[in-house]
């Protein structure tokens, strides 16, 4: 998947406090999509509209073979919007 956004509360945060960055900054944007998109894939959540929050969490918590994050753009870094590569 590629994800962007436009107006990421990380990256603009970290500009005004710290100026342009040399390395992305939107971390939890990362940490999220990584961890959402087993939840996506994994389960019967798109079929049913039904989630088993508890046992999707321990699925996810203790699989090896999670998602991977490539961020690829960054507005601290000078670019109109963050991107990101969710990849497995």
């Amino acid at each position: 998947m590629i994800w962007r956004c436009y107006d990421s509360f990380e990256d603009l945060s970290y500009i005004s406090m710290y100026g342009k960055s040399e390395d992305f900054t939107h971390w939890a944007n990362a940490g999220g999509w990584s961890s959402i998109m087993p939840i996506i894939y994994n389960s019967d959540l798109v079929e049913t509209g039904k989630l088993d929050i508890f046992g999707m969490y321990e699925k996810v918590r203790k699989s090896k073979y999670g998602y991977k994050i490539k961020r690829t753009k960054g507005i601290s870094c000078g670019d109109d919007y963050i991107e990101m590569e969710v990849y497995k």
